[in-house]
């Protein structure tokens, strides 16, 4: 493919033995999207998740070397800005790409905004954030409407979540227009990570759940072979070991010679007896007597 879209994000799930929380990382590689019915489906979607981060980022940059020709490919790359999910994470990802475009994720970005405006009058915030993806010049209009918001304050308290927002824009800025505000026409709609995670929270979160680190990473990695649709030809390589490919060949190998031999089989006389199971006398018995004698 020409695109290809990356997009990360991380769960947090309760621990046991740190007696808090620990941080469970996903990313996910795909090529496109596509209807199925009602819904759309991710095209060539792969999913990483670890409770490293330098683990699942190692299996990503793995992946994209082994299956995509980076040279001749644009990467979409897309976080919330968190740590390990910014532009220079996802840039030595992809390093060697034709074009990297990385995106800070919109939802984030208007949680954020929802927030530290949360004094503004609702729509006020509508327009800024509708504004945001059609403006050719976001840093030119953020003092503006930062202005707008200072107006609306009431305590020194409302000032300093403007003056914030303000510094988080800015500085995020290069990464806030959207696909068609770059000029970038593909189907594919960035955004998808975070309603991935449901697959995920739904069997860790639920009822309260807790897990030993041990525990979350072995279900972590049982969630991703289901998703990828591998854990059942994983549990069939585990099962058997280093052998499992030779064991294959050998029973390929051992198919072709019962098969070379049954076609070169010529029976001859072939001599059959009836078992008999029970007293010679009885009617079974005497037929069999009558038979062997010829």
């Amino acid at each position: 493919p020409e695109i290809i879209a990356i997009e990360g994000d991380g769960i947090v799930l309760k621990n046991k033995e740190k007696g808090g929380v620990s941080e469970v990382h996903r990313l996910q590689v795909y090529e496109g999207v596509r209807k199925n019915g009602n819904r759309t489906e991710l095209v060539g979607l792969r999913c990483f998740a670890s409770t490293s981060r330098k683990e699942v980022f190692a299996m990503v940059r793995s992946y994209l070397l082994g299956h995509y020709d980076l040279s001749k490919t644009t990467v979409l790359s897309n976080g919330d800005g968190g740590s390990g999910y910014q532009f220079q994470d996802f840039e030595r990802m992809v390093e060697g790409c034709l074009n990297h475009q990385h995106f800070r994720d919109c939802y984030h970005v208007h949680e954020k905004i929802r927030t530290r405006l949360s004094f503004c009058n609702k729509e006020l915030v509508d327009h800024i954030i509708r504004e945001l993806h059609r403006t050719d010049n976001i840093m030119k209009q953020i003092p503006v409407w930062m202005d707008t918001a200072r107006s609306c304050a009431r305590t020194e308290e409302d000032l300093e979540e403007v003056d914030k927002l303000q510094s988080y824009l800015e500085r995020n800025a290069p990464y806030i227009p959207s696909l068609s505000q770059r000029g970038i026409h593909t189907e594919i709609h960035l955004g998808t990570a975070e309603t991935n995670h449901r697959f995920y929270s739904y069997r860790m979160k639920r009822q309260g759940r807790s897990w030993s680190s041990e525990g979350m990473e072995y279900m972590v990695w049982v969630l991703t072979a289901r998703k990828n649709k591998t854990l059942m030809q994983s549990l069939l390589y585990h099962a058997n070991g280093k052998s499992y490919k030779k064991m294959d060949r050998a029973m390929h190998k051992a198919v072709v010679q019962a098969e070379r031999r049954m076609r070169n089989y010529r029976p001859g006389c072939l001599e059959g007896r009836i078992g008999v199971y029970g007293a010679s006398s009885s009617p079974m018995g005497r037929l069999a007597r009558a038979i062997q004698k010829y």
